[in-house]
């Protein structure tokens, strides 16, 4: 198996957290192997496997590894015990929780995985955040509401996991238009693309951007998910390839017990 850590959220000696590759699972094929996204075409028994390898080394029983059903909204959902113990599904795309020995996730294949932790008190959360999420800046929803919890903004780090960059990411010139509604600046965040009209949009750094904005202390993985296929599922990098389908990689971070 192989993962990744922040600096800043391995200082917090409270918590766990891994943004997880896509070595060490069962699946094979184009979801070799450590796919754990139910929403892809393997296996359903291979994903209930790789997400077992996954509660294990989080150190949680399985039904305590908690994923979201992901729409690239801006929703986030507190995952207390009438959550955790709910059979109904959580339709977010961030979790926050204040119970230990659970280990909130999220799922992605291009799209940033956000970490976030309070240094002080027993708070966490985790973010599926892609364009859309970030242009919905759904970073600044998840800490607002930690702070409604008790975290101050001071108290608060995070780390963009591994992401799809800049010269990788070609969008349109309606997708620039977007993002340049929101304010001029972020035209620092586009180049020029490969192709009339196109542009190479920097979404790690727009993340990024935003945290910093809100006075979180913040670090990026930096790790490119589409040229590193040895270790990352990339949904568009399969699209490329004419691949109809691809694996989801998985963000995990939890509260120890005392």
């Amino acid at each position: 198996m192989k993962y990744f850590n922040s600096s800043l959220l391995l200082n917090i000696p409270f918590i766990e957290h891994a943004f997880f590759s896509h070595r060490g699972g069962v699946s094979s094929g184009i979801y070799e192997s450590l796919n754990c996204g139910y929403g892809s075409q393997d296996n359903t028994q291979n994903v209930i496997a790789n997400r077992t390898i996954v509660a294990d080394f989080m150190g949680v029983p399985y039904k305590r590894l908690i994923t979201c059903h992901q729409t690239h909204s801006d929703i986030c959902v507190c995952v207390d015990d009438t959550v955790l113990n709910s059979s109904t599904p959580i339709i977010a795309d961030a979790l926050i929780t204040q119970l230990e020995n659970v280990a909130i996730s999220v799922l992605t294949a291009d799209c940033g995985s956000i970490l976030l932790a309070d240094t002080h008190n027993p708070i966490v959360a985790v973010i599926h955040s892609g364009w859309k999420g970030a242009h919905q800046n759904i970073i600044s929803k998840v800490i607002q509401k930690m702070q409604k919890l008790g975290s101050h903004i001071d108290n608060i780090v995070g780390c963009l996991g591994p992401t799809i960059s800049r010269e990788s990411y070609e969008v349109d010139t309606r997708f620039y238009n977007d993002f340049y509604a929101l304010t001029n600046g972020n035209t620092d965040f586009f180049s020029p693309g490969k192709d009339a009209e196109h542009w190479q949009f920097d979404l790690p750094q727009f993340i990024a951007h935003q945290a910093h904005t809100l006075g979180i202390r913040f670090e990026n993985i930096n790790l490119c998910t589409y040229k590193n296929d040895d270790l990352f599922f990339s949904r568009r990098r399969n699209f490329h390839s004419n691949i109809s389908d691809y694996g989801r990689l998985i963000s995990s971070i939890k509260i120890r017990s005392h």
